[in-house]
C-alpha cells in the first residue's frame, strides 16, 4: 500500500507540475489572456473523452488500458516538453499538452 500511495503522490506532483509549466509557458509565449484559453483547451478534451475512456476498462483488460493510457500520456508529455524547449509554435505545444491531459 505504501508503494501505491508513493506512486500516486509522485504522479500527482508530476501532473500539477506539468499544469504549472504549461500555463507559465502560455503566459510567456502568448500573453496573459491566453492562459485561461490554454487551461480550457487542456480540460475540454479530457472532459469529453473521459466517459468513452471509462468504458475501455470494461471492454478490455484494465491493466492494459492503464498501461496504454500512461504510455500515451508519457509520449504527449515528452512532446510537450520538447516543443517548449525547442521554441516550437505555441499552438503545437498546446495541442500536445491537451493530449497529455
Amino acid at each position: 500500500m505504501r508503494r501505491v500511495e508513493a506512486a500516486f503522490l509522485l504522479f500527482a506532483a508530476m501532473e500539477f507540475g506539468t499544469w504549472v509549466a504549461v500555463l507559465l509557458y502560455a503566459y510567456e509565449a502568448t500573453g496573459a489572456a491566453s492562459v485561461g484559453i490554454v487551461a480550457l483547451v487542456q480540460l475540454l478534451p479530457a472532459g469529453l473523452f473521459a466517459p468513452v475512456a471509462a468504458s475501455f476498462g470494461d471492454r478490455f483488460s484494465r491493466e492494459g488500458v492503464l498501461r496504454a493510457a500512461y504510455l500515451l500520456q508519457a509520449v504527449t508529455l515528452a512532446a510537450t516538453a520538447i516543443g517548449m524547449l525547442s521554441h516550437a509554435n505555441p499552438i503545437l505545444v498546446y495541442v500536445f499538452a491537451a493530449g497529455a491531459a
